[in-house]
């Protein structure tokens, strides 16, 4: 274990019971709180690591449903906390965070979505020796294009002060139609558990960041899943993402929303299982 990551021990399970209830681990890396979830009896294998970072209001346990890859991939699903907020611009301090734990490991895969593809997305550009490859899911490089009209930058972070007694209808939203009462139970209390304040300075500064120019820094293999019912991150920012990466498959899931590694786990699983094992070599089928 690297010098600057202390694990402070287990921690207690989650509200969420059955597929959600997944163990973790808190950890310090670079002197911040790095919250880290794993599958029981995965593989463990610093060389075939998948390290996986949720949306601006999940945790990690929201990738739960990525279970099957873990019997031939290192899976961990890494979050910051939601109750308190990191020093300074979110996206940049949560980078500096990923990039010292991925150090653990052995040229890594990232997977990010929607806020957390910024971060995998920065991380890959700050890192780009140590990582294997990139996977983005309702994810965007420019988020400037989000917050365009003057309004949303102001009265979006408004909204998100009730946000709490909206959960299950912005649950409901994000997830879209086909999300089942098991995955919309985990996403309200991931909701629910994050800070007004935090989540008004996670969109403030997602409507503040452009990644788009600097994509084609990034030579490793990536991937890029759209749902096509996601209401909140339009097809095009996908599209114009996956090419602008020099090295990119782009794979649209039909129906899914905003988390369609929730609400359509098989196929997201199967696309993910094909991209990993064409980096790192197949070792399974999906």
């Amino acid at each position: 274990m690297s010098p600057q990551i202390m694990a402070l021990g287990p921690v207690g399970a989650p509200v969420s019971a059955g597929e959600f209830g997944l163990p973790s681990e808190d950890l310090v890396v670079g002197g911040l709180p790095l919250r880290e979830y794993t599958f029981p009896g995965r593989v463990r294998d610093a060389r075939r690591t998948l390290v996986c970072i949720p949306g601006f209001s999940a945790s990690g346990r929201s990738f739960a449903r990525l279970a099957p890859l873990a019997a031939c991939w290192d899976v961990r699903m890494v979050s910051g906390p939601l109750d308190r907020p990191y020093p300074g611009n979110p996206v940049e301090s949560l980078t500096e965070v990923i990039a010292e734990y991925i150090t653990r490991f052995d040229r890594p895969v990232l997977l990010g979505t929607s806020f957390g593809g910024l971060v995998a997305i920065n991380t890959a550009l700050r890192m780009s020796r140590v990582t294997s490859g990139l996977i983005l899911t309702a994810a965007f490089a420019n988020g400037t294009r989000l917050g365009t009209l003057p309004f949303m930058r102001h009265v979006i972070p408004a909204l998100q002060l009730a946000a709490a007694p909206l959960a299950p209808i912005t649950a409901r939203v994000v997830g879209g139609f086909d999300i089942d009462p098991a995955g919309l139970s985990a996403i309200i209390e991931d909701t629910v558990a994050i800070s007004a304040k935090e989540r008004a300075r996670r969109l403030r500064t997602i409507f503040a960041t452009n990644l788009l120019p600097r994509l084609p820094e990034i030579e490793a293999p990536a991937l890029v899943i759209h749902g096509l019912s996601d209401h909140l991150v339009p097809r095009a920012r996908a599209v114009e993402m996956a090419r602008a990466l020099p090295h990119c498959d782009y794979h649209e899931i039909r129906r899914a929303g905003h988390l369609p590694y929730v609400t359509h786990a098989e196929e997201f699983v199967a696309v993910v299982g094909r991209f990993l094992g064409r980096v790192a070599g197949p070792v399974a089928s999906f």
